[in-house]
């Protein structure tokens, strides 16, 4: 949407529509594309994608300080390198 908007400088395009990246849904979304875009649904799906990202950073907030609080260590994952002592880390 705001590609379209301020990066190509239009205010209209032809849109498809596809759940999967399937070589014959991606021709059959081409061929069947629609004319227009529905700024109503464009508006609703940042909206939804806002929301979603507010909801994540809130959830992770709440769930690192419960982790926080009842004192769970969870270590991160080995990666290559020089072996880390973590047993007594808290976080």
């Amino acid at each position: 949407m705001n590609i379209m908007k301020y990066l190509c400088n239009q205010q209209d395009a032809s849109r498809m529509k596809f759940s999967t990246l399937t070589k014959d849904e991606l021709e059959n979304s081409y061929e069947n594309k629609s004319p227009h875009i529905n700024w109503g649904q464009a508006i609703a799906g940042e909206t939804r994608h806002y929301l979603d990202w507010f909801y994540g950073i809130n959830l992770s907030r709440a769930l690192m300080e419960a982790i926080k609080t009842i004192k769970i260590f969870l270590p991160p994952k080995e990666t290559p390198g020089p072996k880390k002592n973590w047993k007594n880390l808290i976080i």
